[in-house]
């Protein structure tokens, strides 16, 4: 049987690692729509870019905020591993 401790730390951690999921997985879907037309992309290391001139003033906050949110991700993984 599992010892309290033991049962709280399993709990805390499949916790983070749903919310990290359905973090990642909502930012996804926020860029699928200007993926999907190519005016954003992503970068060899995770994170997402403006690829489109044009579209580059009304598209930036949103890849800022999403590059912002993923970064958080990916610092918090690098801190466990």
């Amino acid at each position: 049987m599992l010892r309290p401790n033991l049962f709280s730390s399993l709990f805390a951690a499949i916790a983070l690692l749903v919310a990290t999921s359905a973090a990642a997985l909502a930012q996804s879907q926020i860029l699928d729509g200007p993926r999907r037309v190519g005016t954003i992309g992503e970068r060899y290391d995770g994170y997402a870019v403006v690829r489109s001139q044009s579209e580059a003033v009304t598209l930036a906050p949103l890849v800022g905020s999403v590059n912002a949110e993923r970064r958080k991700i990916y610092s918090e993984r690098a801190h466990k591993e």
